[in-house]
């Protein structure tokens, strides 16, 4: 997969800042994110990092709607060879991914995504849709953040079927 990843660092910043309307998962960038279809109530990080490829000029040979859930995310990254070693830092354009960390059954929910945007010695910087209802930057102390489950390289995927 061919990626400019200064595109997708460049989308996700555009975005800091915006927020639900009320806090429930709603509100037309919200919806935006989802599908666009009015679609709202859902939990969207997983949801957002998609969109900033798509945004940003890249496909990602994953189902969006499928992948929007979290877990199904990691696995469909997992399985295509994306996800990084143990002992493979991460760069910007990765996908951070925690997992476990809620179980909402009518979002699907299973943990959260951000992407991450600057990596300065042992801080890294991730940009993560739905954080505190809002798309927010937020820095980590050490690469290997004890409650990030994994990174992924999307550009490590095949280019999709046309």
């Amino acid at each position: 997969m061919i990626v400019d990843i200064d595109k997708i660092v460049a989308e996700a910043r555009s975005h800091i800042g915006k927020k639900e309307a009320t806090g429930r998962n709603d509100g037309e960038f919200v919806e935006r994110v989802l599908g666009g279809h009015g679609e709202r109530g859902n939990a969207w990080c997983a949801a957002f990092a998609l969109r900033c490829y798509e945004w940003g000029g890249a496909k990602l040979p994953v189902n969006f709607w499928m992948c929007r859930r979290v877990a199904t995310l990691y696995d469909a990254l997992e399985r295509d060879g994306a996800v990084l070693g143990p002992h493979e830092p991460p760069e910007p354009g990765d996908i951070a991914i925690w997992l476990g960390l809620s179980a909402h059954s009518a979002s699907g929910a299973s943990g959260h995504v951000g992407i991450v945007v600057d990596v300065r010695g042992r801080a890294i910087d991730v940009i993560e849709g739905n954080a505190g209802n809002a798309v927010a930057l937020r820095r980590y102390d050490g690469i290997v953040h004890p409650r990030i489950t994994a990174f992924a390289r999307p550009s490590r995927l095949r280019e999709p079927a046309r």
